[in-house]
């Protein structure tokens, strides 16, 4: 739609700064207007999940382009993956109106809770091409550091010692059963043991690691 839109510029000891920025429209644009997806669970995105995402793609000019329609999905961030991420048409859609695009994608182990998971859309009919987005947050558990405990004494130069560590999950879903791989920033310091593990860690509780890290 036609019209005008303002922008506000402001920060810490400067000069507020207004401009108006007009909306023109456009006889071709091709994109994204509404998306919905399916985990076939409880309908919340989680890390470690594939999921089908419906794209509705829109006419949002006021004429036609001619040609054969193509949609390529491509992830916006790490830790995302698009499993099929191609689409055709015969045609455009009429302006205004709308046809589904069905994709593929998965949300790596890796993906922080409560980000963005953001999908880039490319649409190409004959030689004109625009690129809109898809994004949608995730939920799923988020594991940090929240203590240690020595075996018996703390570690002394020259000395092993093993320890316990303490994760909590701030996050809003259970984490399953982890593994953790104990590592050193510190030239001098040596992990002869670094494998470990921790039962599921639920939202807001913590749990210390079953057997011990040795230093």
């Amino acid at each position: 739609r036609e019209g005008e839109v303002q922008i506000t510029v402001s920060g810490h000891n400067l000069m507020t700064y207004f401009v108006d920025v007009p909306i023109e429209e456009t006889e071709h644009f091709i994109g994204v207007s509404t998306y919905e997806y399916d985990d076939e669970e409880d309908g919340i995105a989680n890390p470690t999940e594939e999921l089908n995402l419906t794209v509705q793609i829109t006419n949002l000019g006021t004429e036609v382009p001619e040609g054969e329609l193509t949609a390529v999905l491509t992830p916006a961030l790490p830790f995302l993956e698009v499993i099929a991420g191609d689409f055709q048409a015969e045609v455009a859609p009429e302006p205004g109106e709308s046809i589904p695009a069905n994709f593929e994608v998965q949300i790596g182990g890796a993906f922080k809770h409560n980000n963005q998971a953001a999908f880039n859309l490319e649409v190409t009919i004959g030689e004109e091409t625009w690129n809109s987005s898809v994004s949608f947050v995730v939920e799923g558990p988020q594991m940090e550091f929240f203590d240690l405990s020595w075996a018996e004494n703390p570690l002394a130069p020259g000395e092993l010692a093993e320890l316990r560590i303490t994760l909590s999950n701030s996050g809003t879903k259970g984490s399953g059963v982890l593994n953790a791989i104990l590592f050193s920033n510190t030239s001098s310091i040596e992990i002869p043991e670094e494998l470990s593990g921790f039962e599921v860690i639920e939202p807001e509780e913590s749990g210390e690691s079953n057997g011990t890290f040795t230093v």
